[in-house]
């Protein structure tokens, strides 16, 4: 299962690994890195040529759903996906800096809660931001996610260290 999501301004399809350098250059920078859990900085080309041909076996055992985020424009501008973890279905994402500020990141997380709810028939979602970058958390508010009221320590890659991060959650049924 390797849909393409269009959006008004996207494309979240399957990566290629002809994005690899692109991935490399804008999540491994520091600003973007810090702000994920998983990916370090630097972000070398190689580990995410590696990281892109895991992506088929994951879709197909249902334990992960990445997709390269595009615009016509512009090509590759970032990353969305849906992760299974022990608990349910976490969502994540990341727009580079060049992009940030254009609705890219409110606009895939949206498409990736209706993508998990009509093609995956998940009931719910999570989702969490590092409290230093409150625009994530905001980014939740406009794809309908809802704060828990929880908060946990989270290590970080991109930061080489544990940062307190909010938890968020999306409910099939809920108004969004």
């Amino acid at each position: 299962m390797s849909p393409v999501i269009t959006t008004e301004q996207l494309s979240l399809r399957p990566f290629r690994i002809e994005d690899a350098q692109r991935v490399s250059k804008h999540a491994g920078r520091p600003a973007i890195a810090r702000m994920v859990q998983n990916v370090p900085c630097p972000y070398p080309q190689l580990a995410v040529e590696g990281w892109i041909m895991l992506h088929d076996s994951l879709r197909r055992r249902r334990q992960a759903f990445p997709f390269a985020v595009a615009t016509d424009d512009d090509g590759l501008v970032g990353a969305a996906g849906l992760h299974r973890t022990r608990g349910g279905w976490i969502l994540g994402y990341w727009i580079g800096e060049p992009w940030q500020g254009r609705g890219y990141a409110s606009e895939a997380a949206g498409a990736l809660r209706d993508f998990a709810a009509g093609q995956l028939n998940l009931p719910v979602i999570s989702a969490e931001w590092f409290e230093d970058n409150p625009a994530s958390g905001r980014v939740l508010e406009k794809a309908g996610f809802t704060p828990t009221g929880k908060t946990a320590e989270r290590f970080s890659l991109g930061r080489r260290a544990r940062a307190r991060s909010v938890e968020m959650e999306w409910r099939s049924g809920a108004a969004h």
